[in-house]
């Protein structure tokens, strides 16, 4: 939050341009290793965030991205770039991730149809836009096995996790209203820093505990359960305020080109929130969530003068 506001306005642009390309170099290089090192999938994955948590950054930086080219910074390269990433982004693999990208693209065009800047060759280029991302995922998912997890909808781990947590949290009001508190029943901040012993089976992990038994993943893999089951409803209310204050900054931004489609990104990745545990955890890809909607905010912040007087690149 710092860097940011201590970055100049007219200077913001730039930075948030060389972030982008900086996450892309990382996915291409990313990329590289999985199809060269035979240990791994070829799902994309950094050293920032696996493929399950990766598209959350991708996404952030297609929206960044678009926004650029919209406002008239660097027009042709940024709109290259956001193709790119969107081509990072479908292979990682992650159902969350084209959930996330149809969700942006439904945002963006949103937002466009009430700048009032419409026209016939406009639309013409988002149908086209759109079909591409259509045509290259179902490409990338008839020549690549492992990314067709796409279409499965079904995770039993997860179900199972998902309700021997809400049996335990539910037995007493106390935890409902408060949580359990951070850890308690799921060890992942020992998983993450890889201090848990070997002999402790994986994905799984056996809670046998007091007040319950039953299958529990080494994370909540939900940031609405993880927030419901450690911080209890107190916490999932102050989620709840924070992501309706975002999401009221996205409509008031709607007619801005950079400014709304960042906040659109930061508000499609709601969209992941059920999937995985962000924020609190998968620090690497949650520092990058934070960095994005300061800098959308910061932007939103600024005087109209500054904030539309850029000018355009090539």
């Amino acid at each position: 939050r710092r860097m940011v506001a201590a970055t100049r306005p007219d200077a913001l642009r730039a930075r948030l341009f060389q972030v982008c390309a900086l996450m892309l170099a990382c996915g291409v290089i990313g990329e590289a290793r999985a199809l060269t090192d035979k240990r791994i999938d070829s799902r994309l994955d950094t050293g920032l965030g696996g493929a399950a948590v990766l598209p959350v950054v991708f996404i952030l930086v297609t929206a960044t991205l678009l926004g650029l080219a919209a406002s008239g910074y660097r027009r042709r390269v940024c709109g290259a770039l956001a193709a790119v990433a969107m081509f990072e982004l479908l292979l990682t693999g992650s159902r969350s991730g084209a959930i996330m990208l149809v969700l942006l693209l439904l945002l963006g065009a949103a937002g466009w149809w009430a700048s009032g800047r419409r026209s016939l060759r406009d639309t013409g280029r988002g149908l086209a836009i759109a079909g591409g991302v259509v045509a290259v995922g179902a490409a990338l998912t008839y020549f690549v096995p492992e990314l067709r997890r796409i279409f499965h909808t079904t995770d039993p781990s997860r179900e199972q996790n998902a309700v021997t947590a809400w049996g335990i949290v539910t037995q007493d009001w106390h935890r409902v209203l408060f949580g359990m508190g951070t850890g308690v029943i799921w060890p992942w901040y020992a998983s993450d820093a890889h201090v848990l012993p070997d002999q402790v089976p994986k994905p799984w992990t056996w809670v046998s505990v007091p007040y319950s038994d039953g299958f529990l993943l080494q994370s909540p893999h939900s940031l609405l359960l993880g927030v419901f089951v450690e911080l209890g409803l107190v916490g999932v209310l102050i989620l709840a305020v924070l992501l309706g204050l975002l999401a009221a900054a996205a409509w008031r931004a709607r007619r801005r080109p950079l400014q709304g489609m960042m906040l659109a990104g930061v508000v499609a990745t709601f969209a992941a929130f059920p999937f995985d545990h962000y924020l609190l955890r998968n620090f690497g890809v949650s520092w990058m969530w934070w960095f994005f909607g300061f800098a959308a905010l910061a932007l939103t912040a600024q005087p109209k003068v500054a904030r539309e007087g850029e000018t355009p690149g090539p």
